[in-house]
């Protein structure tokens, strides 16, 4: 907390690195166990990040990975309140800032389809979860370990 509020007033609030320790902050409440607040910080990151675009051009391109993560940080604050709807929701979004920066393809896309998968198998839509699944094994460039994560997952959701 004390880091970023020395990054809040030295950096700026809407600078990049600022940001980061945000997320990371709001993470860390996520991981302790504490997902109100955790879902408040990464809230408020968005608010700095919509200023942020707006005041620094220049800067969308690599502003928008530090939205998708914090989106996808976020889903797995929304999972643990068991606020599905909101997840699907928003690892859309991120699924569609990948996509924009890195392309159709990328490897990069396999973290979100699959906890998109996840969460849509939790609300009952098991046909889609299973798309979104296929759709992870099937981007080139997979290491070995993310290979076997997704069949571990695909066997944990039944699919």
């Amino acid at each position: 907390e004390r880091a970023a509020d020395v990054l809040d007033q030295t950096a700026g609030p809407n600078n990049k690195v600022t940001l980061l320790a945000l997320i990371d902050l709001a993470t860390n409440r996520l991981e302790r166990g504490d997902a109100p607040a955790s879902l408040a910080g990464f809230r408020d990151v968005l608010t700095r990040l919509e200023h942020a675009e707006v005041n620094q051009a220049h800067a969308r391109q690599p502003l928008a990975a530090v939205r998708a993560g914090c989106l996808f940080s976020m889903a797995k604050g929304h999972v643990a309140m068991r606020e599905f709807a909101q997840a699907e929701t928003v690892l859309r979004d991120v699924l569609r800032l990948l996509e924009e920066r890195w392309g159709a393809k990328s490897p990069r896309l396999v973290g979100p389809c699959a906890e998109l998968a996840r969460v849509l198998v939790q609300q009952g839509k098991s046909e889609e979860g299973g798309a979104f699944l296929r759709r992870a094994s099937e981007l080139p460039d997979l290491k070995q370990t993310q290979r076997a994560s997704l069949a571990s997952l695909a066997t944990e959701l039944r699919l």
